[in-house]
């Protein structure tokens, strides 16, 4: 598996194919199958005590290297926050990291439908707007890619 990753890696295809992004062991780590239902049950689990111990929300990091289907899943299974702290029937909120700087195979807008996710870009353009010393108002109207 090893050598497999590092021909993907070296080779430039990882970011070329949404399958080598979300099933490849990303530099080797070890990873979960959130497709299959016993790591979502036991996901789900996990997320349901935090959220009843108070916890209101989750930030998913590399949400790109998972397929958005399975992340559905597992914060469909979620249960409602704690109606003492938060009021009756409120769901709890989830952000992605997916980072997408362009051309990649792997699309923020794939995750949109699920929630919603950081975005890199407009870190970016915000540095580059202060470090021109340009009118930050340029900031409400950006070009596609940043939104």
């Amino acid at each position: 598996m090893t050598e497999t990753v590092t021909t993907i890696l070296l080779d430039g295809i990882f970011q070329n194919s949404a399958y080598n992004v979300k099933e490849c062991r990303l530099v080797g780590l070890i990873d979960l199958d959130q497709g299959d239902s016993y790591v979502q049950g036991m996901m789900k689990a996990y997320l349901n005590k935090l959220i009843s111990v108070g916890v209101s929300g989750f930030r998913f990091d590399a949400s790109k290297h998972m397929w958005p289907k399975d992340l559905k899943a597992i914060l469909d299974g979620l249960d409602n926050l704690r109606s003492d702290i938060f009021g009756p029937n409120q769901r709890p909120f989830a952000v992605h990291e997916v980072i997408n700087r362009g051309g990649e195979a792997v699309k923020a807008a794939d995750y949109i439908e699920i929630g919603p996710y950081t975005n890199f870009n407009f870190g970016a353009i915000v540095a580059q707007a202060i470090w021109s010393h340009e009118d930050l108002s340029v900031l409400g109207q950006l070009s596609p890619g940043y939104e």
